[in-house]
């Protein structure tokens, strides 16, 4: 879906299409690929990777509008003009399991890289990045088994609201699990903390974002950054000043450089000086008042530096004084004017790092705690935590935190929160969280 200005979702080309409008249209493209598979010339390599796509996409849009509006039809047919629609609206586990059922068949059907297929290498080594794959299809597999096991969907069927349902938590684990196998055989892998910035941003002219951590994203293409509400990050000065400022709260889930939360005994933090010896990802995704904003210019003197006090030029209303700059290059506004045809950013929809730590959740309710692992896998959920943290220089979890299912739980959602944190993830974790 294209995210454009704010504003509701539109069936306008040139507004927000979202999930729900563009998802049930492409519900209907997979549906009709489905179909008429059979009338398709060509090889059977080339018919299983149209028909691993189709089987993905009617799980991805249909997994998209559960998330969102919880039990729904689920369309596995063409719909003629003279078909009622009158189908029963199915609860969430259920339409969950036929989500699954697509899932599996995609991660049957496509290839691990499209590179080492005929079909791929056709089209030229490389030029196929970005497409759908063996590990997006076990990626969404765990993801729609995680989000079935969570506390809101688990008190719908059962109406315990405080619990996962463990055998679905156990089937999430080893989805993810699948694509970690594959991660440690070379298809996917973390960046460095200094190539960081390329999960989200480039200001380099062919630069490609969509590396080894990218695991699924909506496509991009260079010389469109307005497509992605650009203006909304970067103005300043006037009404549109603020760069989305975050909430209070996702600022205080950042913890210490030690690995400690900012409240815990020994970490450090000293409220006089809030913003000393953070967690690296602190400074890599905030903006904080009084830090340099404007680089390459010096005709905006009182735009330089960020003034997000109260009543301070860059802030808006009653906004926190934080700023984002997650998805912001150096020089990425409208002083320093550095956007140009090569500045892109995107949000991908998975990234590697998220999949750990949805694994690490997954596998401590399902299988047992903080050493919990799905059979056959070779890494814990603590372990999948700590190799999160170790990108970033942070220390592994403090054994305070792994005494128990329950505390163990708190301390891999705030990493969530963290690592992923302006990522548009957070709305549906508070959701199916319960909390």
């Amino acid at each position: 879906p294209r995210v454009n200005n704010q504003g509701a979702e539109s069936s306008s080309t040139n507004q927000r299409s979202g999930f729900w409008i563009n998802g049930w249209r492409s519900i209907r493209v997979a549906n009709i690929a489905i179909q008429n598979i059979d009338m398709m010339q060509g090889t059977q390599e080339e018919k299983n990777i149209i028909l691993g796509q189709a089987y993905f996409f009617r799980a991805f849009f249909h997994f998209n509008i559960l998330a969102c509006w919880g039990g729904i039809p689920y369309v596995d047919k063409v719909l003629a003009p003279e078909d009622k629609l009158d189908w029963p609206r199915l609860s969430y586990l259920e339409t969950a399991k036929k989500i699954a059922g697509d899932l599996e068949k995609a991660a049957e059907l496509l290839p691990k890289s499209w590179n080492e297929t005929a079909t791929g290498q056709s089209l030229g080594i490389g030029a196929s990045a970005g497409r759908v794959t063996k590990g997006a299809a076990y990626a969404y597999l765990g993801k729609n088994w995680l989000y079935a096991a969570s506390p809101l969907m688990n008190g719908m069927e059962t109406g315990n609201y405080t619990s996962y349902n463990t055998e679905l938590a156990k089937k999430a684990a080893d989805a993810f699990n699948q694509l970690l196998k594959l991660a440690g055989e070379g298809y996917y892998g973390l960046h460095t903390w200094d190539n960081y910035y390329q999960n989200f941003w480039t200001m380099t002219a062919g630069e490609n974002l969509i590396g080894k951590e990218w695991v699924w994203g909506h496509p991009y293409y260079t010389g469109s950054r307005n497509a992605y509400g650009e203006h909304l990050l970067t103005v300043l000065g006037g009404t549109n000043a603020g760069y989305c400022p975050p909430t209070l709260e996702l600022v205080n889930k950042f913890g210490m450089a030690n690995g400690l939360p900012i409240d815990a005994s020994g970490s450090g933090y000293n409220p006089n000086k809030p913003w000393d010896n953070r967690d690296p990802r602190f400074y890599y995704s905030l903006v904080l008042d009084g830090e340099k904003i404007i680089h390459f210019t010096t005709n905006f003197p009182a735009d330089t530096y960020a003034q997000f006090y109260t009543n301070g030029k860059h802030r808006i209303n009653a906004a926190t004084g934080f700023g984002q700059k997650k998805f912001l290059g150096k020089g990425a506004n409208n002083k320093d004017q550095k956007w140009g045809a090569n500045y892109v950013f995107m949000v991908p929809y998975m990234r590697l790092a998220h999949a750990y730590l949805m694994y690490a959740e997954a596998a401590n309710e399902g299988y047992g705690g903080p050493d919990g692992k799905s059979p056959g896998g070779t890494i814990s959920a603590k372990e999948a935590v700590n190799f999160v943290r170790a990108r970033a220089g942070i220390p592994a979890e403090d054994a305070r935190f792994l005494t128990s299912k329950e505390v163990f739980r708190n301390a891999i959602r705030n990493e969530i929160g963290v690592e992923t944190c302006l990522e548009g993830h957070q709305w549906f974790d508070y959701r199916r969280w319960y909390i």
